[in-house]
């Protein structure tokens, strides 16, 4: 899992989602700089993010390798789950968030936006 870390999606976009997920297999140790592609999971933080912006990133994101996107709203304590066959979910306070994405995960969407 990493941090607000760049990656350079294709010849013309580079993004930096404020969470990302890269599997093992394509982290080589002591490389620096923007990673190549984009992670397997991208996830951001949405404060006052444009619709149009928000819409063309979360394509970008699936188009070049992601296997999903999550659009999480602090103010409204809601997230949504794209993913790369087209589809997406919406997870309210009171549900269980999980994403096929990420075997085995499971979080009440309320323990999300504890403290927050």
């Amino acid at each position: 899992m990493f941090s607000e870390t760049g990656f350079q999606v294709d010849q013309e976009n580079s993004l930096i989602p404020d969470l990302s997920v890269v599997s093992s297999s394509r982290i080589v140790p002591g490389t620096r700089g923007i990673c190549q592609g984009a992670p397997e999971l991208a996830i951001e933080v949405i404060f006052s993010e444009e619709a149009e912006r928000l819409e063309e990133k979360i394509e970008l994101y699936l188009a070049n390798g992601s296997k999903s996107v999550w659009a999480v709203f602090p103010k409204t304590r809601v997230v949504r789950i794209f993913d790369a066959a087209g589809g997406s979910r919406k997870f309210e306070k009171n549900e269980t968030l999980e994403d096929p994405a990420v075997t085995g995960f499971r979080v009440q969407v309320s323990a999300i936006f504890e403290d927050v």
